[in-house]
């Protein structure tokens, strides 16, 4: 994963219940801001991380989510890029073992929101011993996740979220074929500063 220097390290074990992403207060759309990496700028930036973990699917083996781009809010002012990277990520892989996905300089001040856009996902169950492979539609392209923080000059902020895939993961049947729902269930389960 791409590092800029300042850490954006939030633990991603998705328990936030967003079945209804739009419910959620959010801050107004900006222009986004472009993600500085000028030597200048560290008196007045922070670190910022994101880690990613899971909890357990019955009879799920795999669980895959493409994340194609991250954004921050800064409030009272803009959505900030900090990564464009298409990275594919195992969500039952993290349960163990959280990921950092994001590793970046960050502008000190108070934010209120993490936004992370899904381009696709796909599931691997066992069905009787053998492993069936479906798409996993993901009901909204952008997961909003209200989350109120701080990056101070210096200093490091990490935020870990919990992605809970047995409550985001919803099975229908149609026509004798199983279809497989994302519909993010999330949590705040850190918010740690050094």
């Amino acid at each position: 994963m791409k590092k800029i220097g300042l850490s954006f390290f939030v633990s991603f074990s998705l328990v936030f219940l967003f079945t209804h992403c739009s419910d959620y207060p959010t801050a107004p759309e900006k222009p986004e801001a472009a993600l500085t990496t000028d030597s200048s700028s560290t008196a007045t930036a922070g670190v910022f991380r994101l880690v990613l973990k899971d909890k357990p699917v019955d009879n799920a083996k795999n669980i895959y989510v493409t994340i194609d781009r991250i954004r921050v809010h800064k409030a009272p002012g803009n959505f900030i890029v900090v990564s464009e990277e298409v990275e594919e990520y195992d969500l039952l892989a993290l349960k163990n073992n959280p990921e950092e996905i994001v590793e970046t300089d960050l502008e000190a001040g108070h934010y209120n929101q993490i936004r992370m856009s899904v381009a696709s996902g796909r599931i691997i169950v066992d069905e009787e011993g053998t492993d069936a492979e479906y798409e996993l539609k993901v009901t909204s392209g952008e997961i909003k996740i209200p989350v109120q923080f701080r990056v101070e000059a210096n200093g490091t902020v990490k935020i870990i979220l919990d992605f809970d895939a047995d409550k985001s993961i919803k099975v229908t049947r149609n026509k004798k074929k199983n279809i497989y729902r994302l519909r993010p269930v999330i949590k705040i389960e850190n918010v740690r500063y050094s």
